[in-house]
């Protein structure tokens, strides 16, 4: 996936093409244009073999990742801390006088947070990062090294641990923030719907999430909530019976249904889908809602 910007925050929303556990690389192609670049964090121009540095710390995400950072706790009580300082005069004969002096103060406390050292290499004009898991442990360790490259060039990619492209086809008009692929039971999903069932009314939010609950039930293996116009939508998507189950967390509204076109359906609008009646099923929330829901995904 193609990733441009100043930084980012949520890795899974770069990954979702990427099964949990998988290996994979951060890459970005350099062309002529971007020697100054990389000459200014440390590569040379002779491509003819590959270099694996840790880029100059020349900003925030290179310092950190090459010296680390202070990091500053409020909640200790102060301590003496002496600063060093250079010094120059002119005393009354006009004669200069430099010396060295020492000016101590009461300063919060801090602590250094070591230095990442990620290397990147280039080889064949193409950079990259060591290999990555997609795992949860290491996702803060993602999220530095892609904003790492958004620092130095302003884009980057995700690769496969072949460092080829791994292009997503709906990622770039896809309304949709898509979670990691794996099992969704209830417990899990609602994990990831706080934020969507914030809006709902207080009234209405057990009948809602009844339906979110029951519907996770059956254990899709993917989960997606929408953004912009898909505002309160989820799909939960059961690859295995391609079908893919729209919620919304409207009380007037209804589940739609699709089949196979969940990545074309993607890129549409709501009032396309909803519109041209690109879907296959649309249930009305009635009392034979749960009825029709388990025909579907049983």
């Amino acid at each position: 996936m193609h990733i441009s910007g100043k930084s980012i925050r949520n890795v899974d929303k770069y990954l979702w093409d990427f099964e949990e556990g998988e290996k994979f690389h951060v890459g970005f192609k350099a062309s002529a244009k971007h020697f100054p670049e990389l000459i200014l964090y440390g590569f040379s121009t002779d491509t003819s073999e590959a270099q694996a540095i840790i880029p100059r710390p020349l900003r925030k995400i290179t310092s950190f990742n090459a010296n680390g950072c202070w990091r500053v706790d409020k909640t200790l009580p102060r301590e003496a801390r002496t600063f060093e300082m250079e010094y120059h005069c002119v005393d009354w004969h006009g004669d200069d006088h430099y010396g060295t002096c020492y000016h101590t103060r009461q300063c919060y406390q801090r602590r250094l947070l070591p230095p990442l050292s990620v290397e990147l290499t280039l080889s064949t004009g193409l950079l990259v990062s060591p290999t990555l898991v997609y795992t949860q442990n290491q996702k803060n360790l993602i999220k530095h090294i892609i904003n790492m490259f958004l620092e130095m060039f302003g884009e980057c990619e995700t690769l496969s641990i072949e460092c080829i492209s791994k292009n997503s086809t709906t990622t770039k008009k896809l309304p949709w923030t898509v979670l990691p692929k794996g099992k969704y039971p209830w417990e899990k999903a609602k994990e990831h719907l706080d934020l969507v069932m914030d809006a709902v009314p207080e009234r209405q939010k057990v009948v809602i999430s009844n339906r979110h609950e029951c519907i996770a039930g059956y254990i899709p293996d993917f989960l997606a909530y929408g953004d912009q116009g898909f505002w309160g939508y989820v799909v939960y998507g059961f690859t295995g019976k391609d079908i893919f189950v729209f919620e919304s967390n409207r009380p007037d509204n209804a589940t739609y249904i699709f089949r196979g076109i969940w990545e074309e359906a993607s890129k549409l609008s709501k009032a396309e889908i909803l519109g041209n009646n690109l879907h296959e099923a649309r249930i009305i929330h009635t009392g034979n809602w749960r009825r029709d829901i388990s025909l579907i995904l049983k």
